[in-house]
This record gives C-alpha cells, structure tokens and sequence, in this order.
C-alpha cells in the first residue's frame, strides 16, 4: 500500500517531497534524475515551487509523464522492472508535504520535506564517469589537457555561477526560516567532507533543535582518518543531545578491487575501508552504500556486494544502486547482452530475499538486455578510456580484458 496518497498512473512522490539545488551551477530539480531548471537569486527563496516544477506535477496529476528525465522510471517500468519511482512510493514513510497529507490532493505549491544540497564541485577525487561539475580535479584535468569528449561537460566549457556566495546566503536564510518542515536534509558535493561548508553545516546543526530530522551526508570516505574521527565526535554529540534526529552516512563505493580504484579515480581502498570501519563502529551511526552501475563498475559489483555480508555481521547496512545514464557511453547497455553474466553474478550475491533490492537488479538487466551492442557508442569509450589513461597514467586494457576483446571483435564483426 503506498504511503503517498496522490495515486495517478504517473505520480512520484520526488516530484512534491523532494528538491535539489545545485548551488554552483545554478539550478534546481525534484529528482536526481531530472536535468531541472534554472535558479535565480529573485527567485532562489522559493525553489521548490518554480513554474515548472508545478507545471511537471500538474502533468502528473493528470497520468502524463512530464520529460526532462523522467523517462529513466518510465523505460524500467516498460521493461517491466520496479522504478525507483514506484520503490520510492512504497517505502519511503512520514514525507509526504503538509498540504497533501493534509487532504489536498491537487496541490501542485507544496512544502518540501527533502533537501539535497550540491555546494561546490570541490573534490579530491576525479572520478572516470563524473564530469568538472561534480569534480574540481576533473575540472583543472581539462583545463591542463583539453576536452575528453565533444559533449557539455567533458568539452571544458563549465562555468560555476559567479554570484555562489550570495546564493549560499540564501541558502541558510531559508534554513534558518524553513528546516523545522524537513524530514532530511542531504549534502552532497563535490566532496562534502573535503569541503569548507561542511563546518558551516556542523555549526548550523549545533546551534538548532531538529530531533525529527536526519542528516545525510554523502560521501566517497576519502578523509584522512584522524580529521574523520574529529568530525564524527562531533556529530555524535548532535545525535546524543537530540539536536538532531539521525544522521546517516550514504558511502560512495561501485565495485571491489583495481576496478575500483580505476573507476573512482583517487580511490585508496585501504583508506576507504579504515574510514569505513571507524563509522561502522559508531552504533548512531547510519549507513548506505551507493552505487552506480557502469560498464566498468558492473563487472565486479558482486564483490562489493560479498564484502557487505561481512559487514553486515556488524549491524545493518543498506545498499542500492543505480544505472548511469549521462555521459552515455559508460551506461552497460551499450554491451547489451555482454552485461547479462555481471548482472547474473551481482544478483545473485544480493540474493531473492533482499526484497526491491533484488526487483531493481532484475529490471535494470532486463533493460540493459533489451538493447542491441551500440557499436559508435562503444567506440566513444575506448577513445574517452585511451585519452584518460594517457593522463592518469594507468592502463584499462590491462584492468578490463573482457571489454577490450568485445571492442576488438566489435571493429572486426561491427
């Protein structure tokens, strides 16, 4: 039974709960799959009911689907897998906005109870599939190299706003006027423990009372370890004084061994795994591994997956993925069938007893199954993969032979 009570063929409890800011890039969206719409400081203050956004719920309401990215639930849903639209809906319980659970079932100017906030693309990793954006050694890469690709983002033309202070400003005014109403307040970055404002949360935290809220934080567990444990301390305090309801830790981990460390460029799995230990033994303490299903993250997901149960020995920790789908040619997809023995492999080690975690998989794999080997898409990796690896220094064709023959025997057979 859902706990959203809007119940059209299309609603999506994302679309009226949940707003994202991208404070550097100058805009907001209500799903992290949707590409969203501008911001503007004569506007920022009320993000969450931009035109558009209410024009995309009054489709909803309506049993249409509003594009701009919503397609990704729409296409799972066609191929007959569980969206994290429908998952969403399901399980996520006490955020719907006070005016529907109120009654008003046509409401399209609501009051969000999830914010996810993106600072700055501050960062100390430069992650393969991530772009200048999210990654500010991404950014200074293409600008010592020049551009990966001909696409926005991996061409060198991202530009940060130049008004970020003002807007951050208002950021913590509306904090200060409207946290009472949220459920979860989200940071993400960037890397948001690498990142000055991550004080200027601990502070904004420690001088208010939200017991009903959870604090996520997002993280790739690239921090030296001693400056991790100091942050911890202080967020147990906030916890234990009930200065703040949860905070919960969303770790950044695709895959298991030199796939790993590839893919996430930067990645010291020694370090991950000691900082990921020194929150596993704080029991306040949340926990959620992310993942994101690539060609290269794919093959070896399994072995993320096994590492969990031993973790999981500990006390519980979630685990979730999704499907990348921008740049393009890291989506596994683009290999088609070739997928199938890795998703095989992942699903098998979550197991038919992990509830949607399981539906997830199966539909992702009946998506990624249905379509053809997309040879120009393919092309595009290895010369994005070529291009990196003469910058970084490192070698994929030695990581990942399995992918190098399907490319050798794709220019032979096309």
């Amino acid at each position: 039974m859902s706990n959203f009570p809007i119940q059209t063929a299309t609603a999506c409890q994302y679309k009226w709960a949940w707003s994202t800011i991208f404070l550097s890039m100058g805009n907001t969206a209500s799903c992290h799959r949707c590409q969203g719409y501008p911001l503007k400081l004569h506007n920022f203050l009320d993000f969450h009911n931009l035109p558009q956004k209410q024009d995309d719920r009054q489709k909803m309401l309506a049993g249409e689907w509003p594009g701009n990215g919503c397609e990704y639930c729409r296409d799972i849903e066609l191929a007959g897998g569980l969206s994290e639209r429908a998952d969403f809906i399901n399980d996520v319980e006490d955020i719907c906005p006070p005016e529907v659970k109120a009654g008003d079932l046509t409401a399209t100017k609501v009051t969000p109870t999830i914010l996810e906030i993106y600072f700055s693309n501050v960062c100390n990793q430069a992650c393969t599939y991530c772009g200048p954006q999210f990654s500010s050694q991404i950014a200074a890469e293409l600008a010592k190299y020049g551009p990966l690709e001909n696409i926005y983002e991996l061409d060198g033309t991202y530009e940060p706003v130049k008004d970020y202070e003002e807007r951050k400003k208002l950021l913590w005014q509306w904090m200060e006027e409207n946290s009472q109403h949220l459920k979860r307040f989200h940071v993400l970055g960037g890397e948001p423990l690498y990142q000055p404002e991550f004080e200027e949360c601990l502070q904004f935290f420690e001088g208010k009372v939200h017991p009903k809220l959870d604090w996520c934080i997002f993280t790739n567990l690239k921090h030296p370890t001693h400056k991790l444990k100091e942050k911890l301390d202080r967020m147990e305090k906030l916890v234990n004084e009930n200065k703040i309801g949860a905070i919960s830790f969303i770790i950044s981990q695709d895959c298991w061994g030199p796939e790993a460390e590839y893919a996430r460029y930067g990645t010291d799995l020694k370090n991950w795994e000691e900082n990921f230990n020194l929150i596993l033994e704080r029991e306040w303490a949340l926990m959620f591994v992310h993942s994101t299903l690539t060609c290269i993250t794919l093959p070896s997901a399994y072995e993320l997956a096994d590492k969990l149960k031993e973790w999981r020995k500990v006390k519980n920790i979630g685990h979730g993925w999704n499907i990348i789908v921008h740049p393009s040619f890291f989506a596994p997809e683009i290999f088609g069938h070739h997928m199938t023995e890795y998703f095989d492999k992942l699903i098998e080690s979550v197991g038919d007893n992990n509830g949607h975690a399981y539906e997830y998989l199966e539909g992702f794999k009946k998506k990624v199954a249905a379509k053809g080997v997309d040879v120009k898409e393919i092309m595009r990796l290895r010369n994005v993969l070529d291009k990196l690896d003469e910058r970084r220094g490192l070698d994929w064709r030695a990581i990942y032979p399995w992918m190098d023959k399907i490319m050798k025997d794709t220019i032979i057979h096309g």
